[in-house]
């Protein structure tokens, strides 16, 4: 009977030993998105980025329009030609068109990546300021954890008290002036 009784407490001690940790956990959220699309920085980098673009697209458009150009002047030779024109020439106009569908796949290929590697960079500090913001935060707060509330535009958090929503703190850390009906 004792050794049962001992037992019986040695796992209500185990239960209650693991409960309260749980309980001292503090945790909170915030809009990550909501932080970067007030951030001055970010906002300065979303149109360095789209002016970046523009470029890209611009050179790619310029592929095209030759590739159009090609396209129509070999149309045209072919009907002055009618049957006439050798199947040597038919190819060598193919393989160019080809070609030049490559190059411009290829181009595209590049601007997406070039894009991609420029978004790192530009936002990579950027990102690694409003990271220091959060540890501090959780830091000071004594927050064991802080989650981003959404993702993509699909919220993570799915209920929440606003005694638990950190976005206006980290925005105050961070020097965003928070938007009206927020404060």
């Amino acid at each position: 009977m004792q050794k049962q009784l001992s037992k019986i407490f040695l796992v209500m001690l185990l239960a209650l030993c693991a409960v309260l940790p749980a309980q001292a956990q503090k945790i909170g959220f915030a809009d990550l998105e909501l932080i970067l699309a007030y951030m001055p920085e970010a906002q300065a980098i979303e149109r360095e980025l789209n002016t970046y673009t523009q470029q890209l697209q611009k050179n790619i458009r310029a592929k095209q329009e030759y590739a159009e150009t090609k396209l129509e002047e070999f149309q045209q030779r072919a009907q002055e030609a009618g049957e006439s024109l050798p199947e040597t020439e038919l190819q060598a106009m193919e393989t160019e068109l080809q070609k030049l569908q490559q190059e411009i796949y290829k181009s595209q290929q590049d601007a997406e990546q070039k894009l991609m590697v420029k978004r790192m960079d530009r936002l990579g500090p950027l990102l690694d300021k409003v990271q220091a913001a959060i540890d501090a935060l959780a830091k000071e707060g004594g927050y064991t954890y802080i989650f981003n509330a959404t993702s993509g535009g699909t919220s993570i958090v799915l209920h929440a008290g606003d005694q638990y929503n950190v976005t206006k703190e980290l925005m105050k850390r961070l020097n965003i002036a928070i938007p009206e009906g927020m404060e």
